[in-house]
């Protein structure tokens, strides 16, 4: 026998004890008569799951003198016998390394014999596949999927092209769109779970070889209808027996409101054409599946478009970039809204500016190798002399962060182009004016014998802490296939891989904000040869976010330990932050501690415009904020003082103090509760949690950074700021955690020093010289429904003070700034005062 179980195994919450009694399994009998084959089981081995073989496959060793090895689906079907001993001994110990030595499971194995002489064998199958992409420079790869692969009655064609990509069902899935370049081409839709490729890209970024997790979820053609004349009558599609298209080269999907609300495309679109044949180019409405042959724009040798940002809502602005044909780059002005003959009009086409507009030809030199740069103009006129153009231009892809910039790859020339637009337009949704509007374009691959040549696919990536602009990622179309990565001034190129099937790599394309990675972390790129496949890219430097949600929340991240700013450097462990809005209304200025041994504050300022962009994009569903938003870091104080402002020391970062362990903290808005209620400054309040037990007060409008010599030492975790109803005090709850272990209030007196005398200075003002301490005398209240008054005195030594261990966190309401609310691990406990 051969038998497949499946466990359940049940578990006491929070790590509790196993629970046998809750536990169990089922088991099935899967071999059936061994008299018509296989007998003898010993050794077995069940392979990982991949598209042929959605369950594994299990592998048996015979334990008799013919020693057979055989092959079989986890149910017992498909059981074919691949091999035996010729020693007159068992065969044992079969194991599956295929995903160790870069091939899809169940393609090599070692198997080990007994007998005379006994010995380990490899096992290759008749249907191994290599994974067809190499990584090197610390990346990493693994295979999504291979011409041949089939769900169903559906089987992946062959010559894999352009990739978009966009998350679909609710979160559930990263659906993929990848161009068959073969002469009968199609699109394929490759469904993945995305929990489990985010397990997967986490296993191999952690350097554990190809994924274990299985994570594609299905696959059919992309479109299940398509329409030659904009949606008046359709053909039904199964598979491109249903269709004739020619040569379907590199593609982009565009997210609804590509660049803010109702700016691009109001859908997710994919966009693709034919390079040769009719030459024509098409729009895939992503949620609907309905394929649209684009009547209204022309008919060339495509190899692709990219989207620029008009600034505005009434127009796109689509490059056209044909390989061959033409050779003429082009502009596409479309007016949305509008039908071809300018009637309003709310159908897909027509909402999205694909039925009615402008063309234009872009007229500016081909700038030289390295350092050649150039202006240009737009012009209506396809035979002026000027244009920009060449036998074979190639990709294009706008920058997310910067959306008007854009690469063009160009094969014929081996340059690598950044395009600088400025479109113009009328104001009040006008029209475009072509006059007013222009390019500027540079070189930046520099000398192709150095380096990357023959480039083909390029993607350009949104902007991060790291990477200022982006970077630039550029597939090479020749028989290595190599795969180049470099910044979008050309510095920095690295290679990072290639293809073993001696063809282009093709369709590059970064998922990273689709997957919950920094941009440039996560890639996606096809391969041509044989076989053509796609592949998952992951950097060496890959950062996922660190923060999941659920039950509707999204998130995204803002920044990350060891992000820079010129020479400052994020530190690690993260943890109180402050926020307020600079800059006459510009920034959010964020302050985050940084609670290591040697502690500072980090300030993070954030583009308040683009941060609230990034929100409305991220709150749409569209993943990830393609926005970018962080406009710069330092220190968050410029200089500090131990003595209330007597001396000071100048400050850069945490080599200039000697801070412990700053845990959670408190931004403080000026007239808190009222005017002249509460702190009468931006201030930002924070302590050690151990060392000196300082208590510390940052004035936010000059950067000066205080120790509170006047509030008592302890352990601190944080202060909350109660509102008095008056204006002559303040009153601060202050939280340790550990330390004295005993919660207490800070009654200050604004106005006056730490002697009683009228001063107008930061600390005096806001209560923070002169004042008394109390301590809160109160039972600790049980879980759930326990209540309990209490009061305040100042004897440290009282009985029944309300204190605690694992005293945590503070803050006030601030609807009702008399209630506050603090945490308490030891007890699990949350409670709220009301004082």
């Amino acid at each position: 026998g051969v038998y497949v179980f499946d466990f359940t195994l049940a578990f006491a919450a929070d790590g509790g004890a196993f629970d046998a009694a809750a536990s169990g399994f089922a088991v099935k009998e899967v071999n059936g008569d061994p008299a018509f084959g296989l007998n003898a089981p010993d050794n077995g081995e069940w392979t990982a799951a991949t598209p042929r073989h959605r369950e594994g496959q299990v592998f048996v060793n015979e334990d008799n003198g013919s020693g057979e090895i055989w092959v079989m689906n986890p149910d017992g079907t498909g059981k074919v016998r691949i091999g035996g001993t010729s020693v007159g001994a068992e065969s044992s110990g079969i194991l599956d390394v295929s995903n160790l030595v870069g091939y899809e499971a169940g393609s090599v194995l070692l198997t080990a014999n007994q007998g005379t002489p006994s010995g380990m064998t490899v096992l290759v199958s008749p249907d191994a596949r290599a994974w067809p992409v190499w990584t090197e420079n610390g990346w990493k790869g693994f295979t999504v999927a291979l011409q041949g692969d089939r769900d169903g009655a559906y089987e992946l064609d062959g010559i894999f092209d352009g990739i978009g990509a966009f998350v679909a069902d609710g979160g559930r899935t990263l659906r993929t769109q990848v161009n068959h370049e073969t002469k009968d081409a199609s699109v394929s839709e490759i469904n993945l779970d995305l929990a489990n490729l985010q397990a997967a890209v986490a296993e191999v970024a952690a350097g554990r070889g190809a994924p274990k997790t299985p994570f594609v979820a299905g696959m059919r053609l992309a479109y299940a209808r398509w329409t030659a004349d904009h949606g008046a009558t359709w053909t039904a599609t199964q598979s491109n027996a249903d269709t004739e298209f020619y040569r379907f080269c590199s593609s982009q999907n565009f997210a609804p409101h590509t660049f803010g609300a109702n700016r691009g495309f109001v859908d997710e679109i994919y966009m693709t054409g034919e390079e040769g044949g009719q030459g024509r180019l098409f729009a895939l409405d992503s949620a609907t599946r309905d394929l649209y042959h684009l009547q209204s724009l022309p008919l060339d040798n495509w190899e692709n478009v990219a989207l620029l940002d008009t600034a505005e809502e009434a127009h796109v602005a689509l490059i056209l970039a044909p390989d061959g044909g033409s050779t003429k780059v082009q502009l596409w002005v479309g007016e949305k809204g509008v039908d071809a003959d300018g009637n309003p009009s709310a159908s897909f086409l027509a909402r999205n500016g694909l039925l009615r507009g402008a063309l234009y030809y872009l007229k500016g030199a081909v700038p030289a190798a390295g350092t050649g740069h150039a202006d240009g103009a737009f012009t209506t006129d396809a035979a002026a002399e000027g244009l920009f153009a060449g036998k074979k231009m190639e990709d294009v892809d706008t920058s997310p962060s910067e959306p008007t910039k854009m690469i063009l790859c160009n094969q014929e020339t081996d340059g690598v182009y950044v395009f600088d637009f400025t479109l113009a337009f009328a104001a009040d949704g006008g029209a475009f004016d072509a006059a007013a509007s222009g390019f500027a374009v540079k070189e930046v691959n520099g000398d192709p014998a150095f380096g990357l040549n023959a480039p083909d696919n390029g993607e350009w990536t949104a902007a991060t802490p790291r990477h200022r602009e982006g970077q630039v990622f550029v597939n090479e179309d020749n028989g290595s296939g190599e795969i180049w990565v470099m910044n979008p001034d050309g510095t920095g190129k690295v290679r990072i891989g290639g293809t073993s099937v001696g063809a282009e790599s093709s369709g590059i394309l970064d998922v990273s904000n689709l997957v919950g990675y920094e941009a440039g972390s996560v890639l996606l790129t096809a391969n041509q040869g044989t076989p053509s496949g796609m592949t998952v890219l992951v950097s060496p430097d890959a950062r996922a976010w660190p923060v999941w949600t659920e039950n509707g929340w999204k998130g995204f991240t803002v920044a990350l330990q060891g992000d820079r700013d010129g020479a400052y450097e994020l530190d690690g462990i993260f943890d109180g932050i402050g926020a307020f809005v600079a800059d006459g209304g510009r920034t959010l200025r964020t302050q985050v501690n940084h609670e290591t041994k040697d502690a500072s504050v980090s300030e993070i300022n954030l583009d308040l415009a683009n941060l609230q962009a990034a929100v409305a994009e991220v709150a749409a569903g569209r993943g990830a904020p393609k926005t970018p938003f962080v406009a710069g870091m330092r220190l968050a104080y410029a200089r500090w003082t131990a003595d209330h402002g007597a001396t000071w020391t100048a400050t850069q970062s945490n080599a200039d103090t000697e801070f412990y362990r700053f845990c959670s903290s408190q931004n403080f808005a000026p007239h808190t509760f009222g005017a002249n209620r509460g702190f009468v400054d931006e201030i930002y309040m924070t302590g050690e949690e151990g060392g000196q037990g300082r208590l510390f007060a940052l004035d936010s409008a000059t950067r000066d950074l205080y120790h509170l010599q006047s509030l008592p030492l302890d352990n601190w975790e944080n202060v909350a700021l109660l509102d008095t109803a008056e204006e002559a005090h303040v009153a601060l709850i202050l939280a340790p955690d550990g330390g004295s272990t005993k919660v207490q209030l800070w009654v200050g007196e604004k106005g006056v020093d730490a002697d009683g005398n009228p001063s107008a200075s930061f600390l005096a003002r806001n209560g923070l010289l002169r004042g008394a301490l109390y301590y809160l005398k109160g039972a600790v209240p049980a879980a759930g429904t326990g209540h309990a008054d209490g009061a305040f005195t100042t004897d440290a030594a009282a009985e029944g003070l309300f204190a605690g261990k694992k005293m945590e966190d503070v803050d006030t309401s601030p609807s009702e700034p008399t209630k506050m609310i603090l945490c308490n691990q030891e007890t699990d406990g949350v409670y709220v005062f009301d004082f």
